[in-house]
């Protein structure tokens, strides 16, 4: 600073010194002031932008519950699809393994069912215990009214 005043002082004089520099503080408060328009400008702008763009976020669908809701379901599904692709790998690897070893495993299981019966060779269903009872009043009914006559 000291070296830019004495060269001042030596190009300009002493005697125009001052008005000169009036003139340099004249000339950087209007730069300063220019700049700060500027960016006053620049800055209403991108506003009325950010205001533009709220807006037309505000009037479109705006529903952060349906948007954690949608989320939530892709990725249940990813995980879902996730286990049951280890599943399906789980029980693919026996079968592999069987393979290469020779011992292949059987993979067609019949559903088990009782045989067929014709009705002549039906089992009937044995009698309830109340039935039993029935028949054994009955048949000693038979015997006291025998022996009473």
């Amino acid at each position: 600073m000291l070296v830019v005043a004495t060269v001042a002082i030596i190009v300009v004089g002493p005697k125009d010194l001052p008005g000169m520099l009036r003139a340099f503080g004249k000339t950087m408060s209007s730069i300063r002031r220019m700049a700060s328009d500027f960016q006053r400008q620049f800055n209403d702008a991108l506003k009325d932008s950010e205001l533009d763009e709220l807006k037309n976020v505000a009037s479109g669908s705006f529903a952060p519950l349906d948007d954690a809701k949608k989320s939530m379901e892709e990725f249940q599904s990813k995980v879902k699809a996730e286990i049951d692709g280890r599943k399906s790998s789980k029980v693919a690897e026996p079968e592999a393994k069987a393979a290469k070893s020779g011992k292949a495993k059987k993979t067609s299981k019949a559903p088990k069912t009782a045989p067929k019966t014709s009705s002549s060779n039906a089992v009937k269903p044995k009698a309830t215990a109340t039935k039993r009872a029935a028949s054994k009043a009955a048949t000693s009914k038979r015997k006291t009214t025998k022996s009473a006559s």
